[in-house]
Order: structure tokens, then C-alpha cells, then sequence
């Protein structure tokens, strides 16, 4: 008989966040008001070129697949329903071994 071949872990990582409440300007956002999230992410802290569909303004975390090892770096950026785009979130680093 054959030997079964391993298979390879297929690395995820689930990130959440919390729904914000105020524009960069201060002013209030309401939920209602979020059209929806991106997720900004790569290797490379000055280098976030892979990026996720879009994400419906009422979630709060999205699981993304198939990472290679390495560290990784993520951002999101949250969108009105206006198109208007917020400033990158901190960048947030995980390591997958």
C-alpha cells in the first residue's frame, strides 16, 4: 500500500474589529451610515497589496485563507455609504508559522 502524503495546514486568520462611532473629523457614523470594510494585507509592512472583497458594513470580523508562513501585516480602511474611504487603520502584524 501507499503511504498517505501529508498535507499541508491551510492558515487562516480571523480578525475582528470594533464598529466605529466617529469620522476622522470627529463627527458621528452610524452604523447605518458604513457601506462597507476592506482589509488591506501582504509581507511587507510598506507593501499591503493584497486586499479583500468587499465586507457588509454590519460585520465585525472576516477570516482570511490560505496565508502562506510568514508575517503578515493588515489594515482596514472602513467605507461610507457616500464612497468616502477613512484612513488605514494601525497596522496589525501575525505571524504564521
Amino acid at each position: 500500500p501507499e503511504e498517505p502524503v501529508p498535507t499541508e495546514p491551510d492558515p487562516s486568520v480571523r480578525l475582528s474589529w470594533t464598529i466605529p462611532e466617529k469620522r476622522t473629523d470627529g463627527s458621528n457614523l452610524s452604523p447605518a451610515s458604513i457601506s462597507h470594510y476592506k482589509i488591506f494585507y501582504g509581507l511587507e509592512r510598506d507593501n499591503l497589496s493584497m486586499e479583500t472583497d468587499d465586507i457588509p458594513g454590519s460585520e465585525a470580523s472576516y477570516t482570511i485563507e490560505s496565508l502562506d508562513r510568514g508575517i503578515w501585516y493588515f489594515t482596514i480602511r472602513v467605507y461610507d455609504n457616500n464612497g468616502v474611504a477613512s484612513q488605514p487603520s494601525n497596522i496589525e502584524t501575525i505571524q504564521i508559522n
